[in-house]
């Protein structure tokens, strides 16, 4: 009993310190830091799941500071239009699993049946890591060196 306690607790503590991440970068600094957090509701808290970084949205709200040539542009949107519901979709599903796996520690579920949703949610990040670096991967391709380390450098500084 007291193994279920405990962990009915360090989900609701987890959940907490998420939402405090989540929402203590917003605002703070040069005003780039958390760029897209929290404008747009669909994706909120979508980023405290994407354990890779997430580089699109960089291209996205940044392409201009890479010079992307025409052809560039056409590859990265065709690539985001085939790719990017099939990560939010997961994304969306991990959610699901995380939220069925609190309810089930505060209804008292054993160890046992919370790894469960530990096994389920390890097989969609598992999805989610190996899209975000096919995506990396596409980046590195169609990017000039420069380009790339345009991305990298914006993305630590806004992200890292």
């Amino acid at each position: 009993m007291k193994i279920t306690h405990l962990l009915g607790i360090a989900f609701l503590t987890l959940s907490s310190v998420s939402l405090a991440a989540e929402h203590g970068g917003q605002g703070q600094g040069d005003g780039h830091h958390g760029h897209g957090h929290g404008k747009d509701n669909a994706h909120k808290g979508m980023h405290m799941l994407q354990p890779m970084p997430g580089l699109m949205r960089i291209v996205q709200h940044h392409g201009d500071q890479l010079n992307l040539t025409k052809e560039q542009s056409a590859n990265l949107a065709k690539w985001r239009e085939l790719n990017h519901d099939k990560v939010h979709s997961r994304m969306r599903e991990m959610l699901a699993i995380r939220k069925a796996a609190q309810v089930a520690a505060l209804k008292g579920a054993n160890l046992a049946a919370i790894n469960v949703y530990v096994t389920k949610m390890d097989r969609v990040r598992a999805e989610i890591i190996a899209a975000k670096i096919a995506c990396r991967n596409n980046l590195r391709n169609v990017l000039t060196d420069e380009q790339w380390e345009k991305v990298k450098s914006i993305y630590a500084e806004e992200f890292l």
